[in-house]
């Protein structure tokens, strides 16, 4: 009959529109999977081609992933260390775990770490230091730690080098003969001062920086430096010193 059509025409078009929306859904999810894989990939990409080692642990320690990089200035294969804790691995030294399980505690909670050295081991037993930089991710869903390891050996070597270089400074300045003094040209305060010079002055190091040069050391008045405000030319120059008990003595300066 004609209303056993319509009923047909109407269950056959509910059907169609029932069966175009799961269509659209499936198109929306597979479009959806395809990106979801893309970011993935292009996550995966940048995170291997990293200059510097980066590894991501869980909330416990347990390592997720790691890049290239960190194979290779270890030893230690991806295989070795996927999926075992950090603190079973060696990985880095005894005393670095402490240090990295303390923090990844505090990174977890929400505290935020600056950053920090550790020691890194390689297979062969090499120590190399590195600072630590860290932060919590999202990693397949589950919250992470992602630790990025830059080397400092070449930053330790300058700073030693640095130490070096003022201890050296140092010495000729405490076993050198002449006075010497250090003033501020801006302030002409006594910033620094050899033994000799406080000897010359007669008065400890301690009491004499920290003092305005004027009238304490040298009889010029306030803004009428011969250096600095008059632009003279001082070279072996026999000038006044003003020792502490306010006696004046020659000196060449």
């Amino acid at each position: 009959s004609d209303s056993f059509k319509g009923f047909t025409f109407f269950v056959e078009k509910k059907f169609d529109n029932e069966r175009e929306q799961c269509h659209h859904q499936i198109e929306e999810l597979t479009r959806t999977k395809n990106e979801l894989n893309e970011s993935r990939q292009h996550f995966k990409n940048l995170f291997n081609t990293m200059v510097d080692p980066v590894v991501i642990v869980d909330g416990k320690g347990k390592f997720l992933d790691i890049t290239e990089k960190v194979a290779q200035i270890t030893g230690f294969k991806k295989e070795e260390l996927i999926g075992k804790n950090f603190l079973k691995t060696d990985i880095v030294s005894a005393k670095s775990k402490k240090i990295l399980l303390k923090n990844l505690v505090k990174r977890m909670m929400g505290f935020k770490i600056k950053p920090y050295t550790v020691d890194i081991l390689t297979k062969e037993g090499l120590k190399i230091p590195h600072e630590v930089n860290a932060a919590k991710i999202i990693y397949k869903n589950k919250p992470a730690d992602m630790v990025i390891f830059r080397e400092v050996v070449a930053r330790e070597e300058a700073k030693n080098k640095l130490i070096e270089r003022d201890e050296y400074i140092t010495t000729i300045l405490n076993t050198t003969q002449a006075g010497i003094v250090v003033i501020e040209e801006d302030t002409h305060k006594i910033i620094d001062i050899n033994p000799k010079a406080a000897e010359m002055i007669g008065a400890k190091e301690k009491k004499i920086v920290g003092q305005i040069c004027h009238n304490f050391i040298c009889p010029a008045e306030e803004k009428n430096c011969p250096i600095s405000d008059l632009e003279q030319n001082i070279d072996n120059d026999e000038r006044i010193l003003i020792r502490a008990d306010k006696t004046q003595i020659k000196i060449l300066k």
